[in-house]
């Protein structure tokens, strides 16, 4: 990593992550026990204890004012507590009223680095529009923060997303396509990491919101085909066009829940330009590391 810390002050700072069970927060706390001038806290509902100078806390999170001293002491804050399956009420609950709720118990001086999404850019939705009220409610507290909106993520940990897709190449011997031509941004976790860490180092809490993304667009199809080749598998695929798919999931989710045909993610897809990170490589220095060079180092 190479990144030194330098405080103000002499005593060890305190480095809150709540939703410790994410991806990203597991690939940052991996970099954070790099650190000997942080004291880490992890609050999720059911931790993953890997590290031993970790405080892991396992929280149910209806009675999160029980860690309220945590809170109050912690200098940094990164939250990455969000659903983006589930009914509306469901999004609401967990994706907002548990963010206002965790925020009015900090410290005015605890700075937050919180996990947004690129999605509310182009998307009008329970999930998209949960983020940009947390981020409401976020610049109204009056602490110093930033608010990533990160496109498609990958890198260690992750189980949804480009994992998903490789589940699916690992079970079936000729593999549809749904939407061939769509693209996506990925962005590497460790790009995401390092601007954090970044962040802390310098002190940078600009209270604004940072596009973070990969710095090229994939289509569907060279990206079933660069993971495959991830997985040493060799794969027909069989390119299906969006709308008629769109059309019957709409339809089985009258009857079926969304999170069982996956009607979230394929009901959002539509093309948009390219994000620009360009924000955040001006304020950070953040790095993208190209989707196929990133693929390949996890």
């Amino acid at each position: 990593m190479g990144i030194k810390i330098y405080w103000k002050d002499i005593r060890m700072k305190k480095f809150l992550v709540i939703g410790g069970n994410s991806a990203i927060s597991k690939n940052l706390i991996d970099m954070l026990v790099n650190l000997n001038s942080l004291e880490i806290d992890v609050i999720a509902r059911s931790n993953t204890k890997t590290h031993k100078q970790v405080n892991y806390i396992d929280c149910d999170y209806n009675k999160i004012e029980n860690h309220k001293d945590i809170l109050q002491s912690a200098d940094f804050l990164f939250y990455s507590i969000g659903i983006t399956n589930g009914t509306d009420t469901e999004i609401e609950n967990i994706n907002v009223l548990l963010f206002e709720k965790i925020t009015k118990l900090l410290n005015l001086k605890t700075k937050i680095v919180f996990m947004s999404s690129a999605s509310i850019l182009y998307n009008d939705n329970s999930y998209s529009n949960s983020k940009k009220r947390s981020e409401e409610i976020l610049d109204k507290l009056g602490n110093d923060y930033i608010s990533l909106r990160p496109s498609v993520m990958y890198g260690n940990y992750d189980k949804n997303n480009l994992v998903k897709m490789m589940n699916i190449l690992k079970k079936l011997p000729i593999v549809p396509v749904i939407a061939p031509s769509y693209k996506i941004q990925p962005v590497f976790m460790n790009d995401l990491v390092n601007m954090i860490l970044g962040a802390v180092n310098k002190d940078i809490f600009t209270n604004k919101a940072y596009i973070t993304s990969g710095p090229e667009q994939v289509g569907m199809y060279n990206l079933f085909k660069l993971l495959a080749k991830k997985c040493n598998l060799k794969r027909p695929l069989i390119p299906i066009p969006l709308k008629p798919v769109q059309q019957v999931v709409r339809f089985l989710s009258l009857f079926i829940p969304d999170k069982y045909i996956l009607a979230y993610q394929v009901l959002n897809m539509r093309s948009h330009p390219p994000f620009d990170s360009s924000d955040a490589i001006t304020d950070f220095d953040f790095k993208q590391t190209k989707f196929e060079q990133g693929l390949f180092e996890y």
